[in-house]
């Protein structure tokens, strides 16, 4: 155990989060969407995006957190990347 313990050793745990209720919940779209699907987020679209074509270029959209949980939990998602949130901040 001691060897464990000093600077620069890395080290796997495994198994300890298996009883995390939030491991379970947060595989759920029901759940995402009723605890924070009003909430806006922006993501960016990875497919609309362009690297390839003169200067380089971003896409980002505002959507809820809800409508973005949707389209992550189709098959296949789209290419969607989470980039901010204000997810869970009171009741506001």
């Amino acid at each position: 155990e001691r060897h464990y313990r000093r600077p620069g050793r890395p080290v796997i745990i495994e198994g300890v989060s298996t009883r995390w209720p939030a491991l379970h919940r947060w595989t759920e779209l029901a759940h995402l969407q009723a605890a924070a699907g009003h909430r806006p987020v922006f993501v960016r679209d990875l497919a609309a995006g362009c690297i390839d074509a003169g200067p380089y270029r971003e896409v980002y959209r505002e959507l809820s957190f809800g409508d973005f949980a949707q389209q992550v939990f189709s098959d296949p998602p789209p290419p969607l990347y989470l980039t901010q949130a204000l997810i869970d901040r009171g009741n506001g």
